[in-house]
């Protein structure tokens, strides 16, 4: 099982406090509507893991949730000044690690525990992917192809809010090799991606 959503470092409360924003005509637009949103999520979590904006260093910037960048002096070390959250040497940083055997087939069930966020689940280094069931039930078997194969960016399947896909992949056939799982949200310019580890 693959359970990824958007997480946030908010009460409910907070966010739907934009949320429920009344329309404003004057912001109305082809691209954001006129509604309040609520900000970005600090992290894409695959399994419950992930990497979390490091609050703690930078502080927050206007009380909202997104992190100030620091003052080149107050780094610490083995950290980055824009990314604090970015390196190992952060506790907060952990990915979780799907071991499998070169060759062998998978099934992988996926499912969005997301609040806000819709996403691209890609599996980097496979070309591709069989779908063999949606939301539970068993559907034809199809193949999803990576959009440039041979790149190793790697086929990905969209999964909405709630929704469960199940998909067979087969293990790259080079023993030791490692390749990304990839959470893109979609329709949220600026928010993290999610990653785990294939081995």
């Amino acid at each position: 099982m693959v359970l990824f959503g958007d997480w946030y470092h908010s009460t409910s409360g907070a966010l739907g406090f934009a949320a429920g924003r009344p329309f404003d005509t004057r912001k109305a637009d082809a691209e954001t509507g006129a509604y309040g949103w609520v900000d970005l999520p600090q992290s894409v979590l695959i399994n419950g893991r992930g990497i979390f904006q490091d609050c703690a260093l930078g502080g927050p910037v206007d009380n909202s949730t997104t992190c100030a960048p620091l003052p080149v002096g107050s780094v610490p070390p083995g950290r980055n000044r824009l990314n604090a959250f970015s390196v190992p040497a952060n506790p907060g940083c952990s990915r979780t690690n799907f071991t499998v055997t070169a060759g062998k087939r998978y099934l992988f069930r996926l499912l969005n525990v997301g609040s806000l966020t819709d996403a691209s689940l890609c599996f980097g280094g496979h070309d591709s992917v069989t779908v063999v069931s949606a939301d539970g039930a068993p559907v034809e078997p199809f193949e999803v192809r990576a959009k440039e194969p041979g790149t190793g960016r790697g086929a990905c399947v969209e999964v909405n809010l709630a929704q469960r896909i199940g998909v067979v992949v087969e293990a790259g056939r080079e023993p030791g090799s490692a390749h990304w799982v990839t959470a893109a949200p979609h329709f949220r310019a600026g928010a993290p991606n999610g990653y785990a580890v294939l081995r």
